[in-house]
């Protein structure tokens, strides 16, 4: 392999994994030293061969009813799936509408303790304003005694 002038050659390392089957394999296999003269006494007998194309077509139709078996059961999963997802969204919706409550409840509670709040601070300032409007100011005492003692030494 040999790289010409101007092209670029990239080399990739491959990494190969071998996955052995699942189930046994159904075919009866032969041992991997198998002489010749008994694979053709296999083939001679007839009752052999029949019952090897009977293990054959067995193994043919259980994959069938095994996958009709899977596919029954892909089907409950992915419907027991979607169930779970519907009632996943409902208790979501479930809870949002119960907090968004609770937040409302705290909010409408806090407008109205403000709102006492509130009152309660014109209560005071109403109070306040009438215990200064009712009596004497000290500054109005101190001048009317301050003219008393002017008009008491006129007066002598």
């Amino acid at each position: 392999f040999n790289k010409e002038s101007g092209k670029a050659v990239e080399e990739f390392k491959l990494r190969v994994s071998y996955i052995p089957a699942n189930p046994p394999s159904p075919v009866p296999e032969e041992p991997e030293e198998v002489s010749s003269p008994r694979a053709s006494s296999v083939l001679e007998n007839g009752h052999q061969n029949r019952s090897l194309f009977d293990a054959v077509s067995r193994s043919l139709e259980e994959p069938n009813e095994k996958s009709s078996e899977a596919w029954s059961l892909i089907s409950k999963l992915t419907e027991e799936k979607s169930s779970a997802l519907q009632q996943n969204q409902k208790l979501r919706q479930e809870l949002a509408w119960s907090l968004i409550s609770k937040l409302t409840e705290e909010k409408s509670s806090a407008l109205q303790q403000n709102q006492k709040l509130r009152q309660e601070l014109d209560i005071m300032r109403k109070e306040i304003s009438k215990s200064r409007a009712g009596g004497f100011s000290l500054l109005i005492v101190v001048l009317v005694g301050l003219i008393g003692i002017l008009a008491g030494y006129f007066v002598k």
